[in-house]
């Protein structure tokens, strides 16, 4: 449903605050009580899920499959908030919707990943149902003005939206609420929708209107609306229809509409045609074989993504809270998204995240006494040394915005009347023999006897696109990775070739300010699987945290069959690499690089790359 620019933000706005309202905790802390053992139950419902595929493929039990924990304002509060007497509960902070979020292994073989996604929507649609019929009868036991579905008079003074003159915003809880599907027309085969209405308590058939209501209690002032009576349990959503993720959502719908009197049965024209949300828990899963899940799964198994269980010793139900310096890049790469690109949606929070970031480094200064991680974090997202010691976050925060904005402005500048301008090109061309004289010493240290190569840069990939007819090659992104290539070799060099291996082998051919991450992947080919280790060379001249990509390399099992090679598009007989070895290299590499623009130019080249090579989820 369309809406304009002022109904979104009075969405936006009623639903801040019916989602306040329900999340709560001293107000109802039964309800609070119910949604985090929810959480609790889906953590170890998860749990068992591994085990059992874990048994059921023959998996190594050393291997982490899957890891679920709370993220968002919540998880961030509890770790700001909690005394340490007594004993910090998660009962008792907070005041969002519990955002979570499950991160499947991303390399493990396919059939295993499928099992695992598809065991989680039925578990957390499971749970979702149940712990919605106790938040309706918890919901049930409350009078009609403190029942947090009663209707209400919204004032929207604060947004930019008319008010028709002699009206208010009137918003109201939907009966009865629903269970949602959204499927994407890429695996549906057509935009699918469907809607169910969701049994309430004490009913054998769906509510479908209230029942009796209460006995009035004139000492006690009533709502504008009364709330529907039984309670409906939260409606749930399934939209399987976001590129990236899959979102499990448990919250109810509301409407707003305006109204002379809001104590009228029925109102006039609607504030917003969309329904508002009351949320309660969101749990969202980075799709296989997405940027997004190499790249969260990376982050864990770096710890650069600490998960711990620390919701207090005291606790009935525990939950896995991120580190804080996991909150810190969150907040940071969302500064980072509004700095990037204009028009972001999530500008509307601008300083909302600023506050977030300036909590966690006031955190880092008062209770840690040490802002070294803080420093670390923001010049390595920068990939520019933006640090201070003069103890102005603002100003850090400032200028990594501003290193973010001048980095990307200028990685989409890099074309001239459609095609890579001269400078780009020859830049590359340069980058080609810096790769190609140390990947020849390379594997001469490692005494490897055969290897091929064929280039996988910007230029490789830009030439590739550009004999695609429809595609604008100039929505391409510059990387500003210098060199790229794809190695074939064979299965001994691949596993010698670590970082640390690497390293040493280049050790007087790169820079004093160079070093090398590494990570080992597979690819599904027609002939087979074949095993990858895909090298990051990072420079770090000005600071060793802010830290650039100048070259990727990636060494691969698979033979001249499964990874092709063929000329340049130019003519320059320079052999390149096939788009699918593009595109996981770029994919792999994005997981290990920190810089913002880097990391996102290499997201957006990998989407490029997929309209051509659309594959399964």
């Amino acid at each position: 449903m369309k809406e304009s620019t002022p109904e979104r933000e009075a969405r936006r706005y009623i639903s801040k605050q019916l989602t306040a309202q329900i999340n709560n905790a001293q107000a109802y802390p039964d309800v609070r009580t119910v949604v985090v053992k929810a959480l609790s139950d889906i953590k170890d419902q998860l749990r068992s899920l591994s085990n059992k595929v874990r048994r059921d493929y023959s998996l190594k039990p050393g291997e982490p499959l899957m890891f679920f924990y709370v993220k968002g304002g919540n998880a961030l509060d509890a770790l700001l908030e909690r005394p340490a007497v007594p004993p910090p509960t998660l009962f008792d902070f907070g005041r969002s919707d519990w955002d979570t979020q499950v991160v499947i292994n991303p390399w493990i073989p396919i059939p295993a990943q499928d099992a695992l996604h598809g065991g989680v929507e039925d578990i957390v649609i499971d749970v979702m149902q149940g712990a919605g019929l106790n938040i309706a009868l918890e919901i049930s036991v409350f009078p009609p003005h403190q029942n947090p579905l009663a209707g209400q008079v919204v004032d929207l003074a604060s947004v930019d939206i008319h008010v028709p003159p002699g009206q208010q915003c009137l918003v109201t809880c939907d009966t009865p609420q629903t269970f949602r599907k959204v499927y994407e027309r890429d695996r549906a085969g057509l935009h699918l929708f469907t809607s169910d209405p969701l049994k309430g308590i004490g009913t054998a058939t769906p509510v479908t209107s209230p029942s009796v209501l209460p006995p009035p209690q004139p000492p006690v002032p009533q709502p504008v609306q009364l709330p529907p009576t039984p309670p409906p349990p939260p409606g749930i959503i399934l939209n399987d229809g976001i590129k990236p993720f899959v979102l499990y959502r448990m919250g109810y719908t509301w409407h707003a509409r305006w109204v002379k009197d809001p104590k009228a049965p029925a109102g006039d024209d609607p504030v917003t045609p969309r329904p508002i949300l009351m949320e309660l828990i969101d749990v969202t899963t980075p799709r296989r074989d997405t940027v997004e899940a190499v790249t969260v799964w990376s982050d864990i198994i770096r710890n650069h993504l600490v998960i711990a269980e620390d919701a207090g010793s005291e606790e009935r139900w525990r939950l896995p809270l991120p580190s804080m310096e996991y909150h810190l890049w969150e907040g940071l790469t969302m500064l980072c998204e509004i700095a990037a690109y204009p028009g972001w949606p999530g500008a509307d929070k601008l300083e909302k995240r600023r506050r977030n970031v300036q909590r966690i480094h006031d955190w880092y200064r008062d209770q840690q006494g040490d802002l070294a991680t803080f420093g670390r974090v923001i010049d390595g997202i920068s990939a520019a040394p933006v640090f201070t010691d003069d103890k102005n976050c603002m100003q850090q925060v400032d200028a990594c915005m501003r290193e973010v904005k001048a980095r990307m402005q200028a990685s989409s500048s890099g074309f001239d009347h459609g095609a890579l301008s001269a400078n780009h090109t020859q830049h590359l061309l340069h980058g080609r023999q810096w790769g190609a004289h140390r990947v020849a010493t390379l594997l001469q240290r490692l005494g490897t006897s055969t290897a091929s190569c064929g280039y996988s840069d910007d230029l490789a990939l830009i030439g590739t696109l550009a004999q695609n007819p429809y595609l604008d090659v100039t929505q391409v992104p510059i990387s500003g990775v210098d060199c790229a290539m794809i190695i074939r070799t064979d299965p001994a060099t691949l596993r010698n070739a670590t970082a640390a291996n690497c390293l040493i082998a280049l050790a007087q051919d790169l820079g004093a300010d160079m070093t090398i991450e590494d990570s080992l992947h597979s690819t599904v080919r027609a002939t087979g699987i074949s095993y990858e280790r895909t090298l990051v060379i990072f420079d770090a001249p000005r600071s060793p945290t802010a830290r650039v990509a100048k070259a990727i390399l990636t060494l691969t099992t698979a033979g001249p069959v499964g990874c092709p090679f063929r000329d340049s598009p130019d003519g320059s007989g320079q052999a390149i690499a096939s788009l699918l070895d593009m595109d996981n290299q770029r994919k792999v590499a994005a997981s290990i690089i920190q810089g913002f623009v880097q990391r996102a130019n290499l997201s957006r080249q990998h989407e490029m790359i997929r309209v051509l090579l659309p594959q399964g989820e």
